[in-house]
């Protein structure tokens, strides 16, 4: 018998033997979520919507956590560029020659 809360089948199917909590716990709520979502598209049913019809709500799911997580992103970058350039006014005010520039990633 299938163990729908600590280990549901549309979450231990992947080929790979994987569970996907093994894999979205490593990642944020928002990009864990679209993880989720992605894994379990075409495999979870749902007694009103045919099979087809789960699987795009599955993923249009997916998608509007990717957004979510691009939004966030989008806001972090601008408040991290207002806080240095009050750094840089600030150090500007004490006589500090500075050039603060966010770190870029590899």
């Amino acid at each position: 018998m299938a163990d729908n809360v600590n280990h549901p089948k549309h979450y231990i199917s992947h080929p790979s033997g994987v569970e996907c909590i093994e894999i979205t716990e490593h990642y944020g709520f928002c990009v864990g979520n679209a993880i989720k979502y992605l894994w379990r598209a075409g495999l979870k049913k749902d007694g009103t919507l045919d099979d087809i019809d789960k699987e795009i709500e599955d993923v249009r799911k997916a998608a509007w956590y990717v957004e979510r997580h691009i939004q966030n992103l989008k806001k972090q970058k601008r408040s991290l560029k207002r806080r240095l350039a009050k750094q840089k006014k600030m150090a500007q005010k004490a006589g500090v020659a500075v050039s603060i520039k966010p770190a870029k990633k590899s």
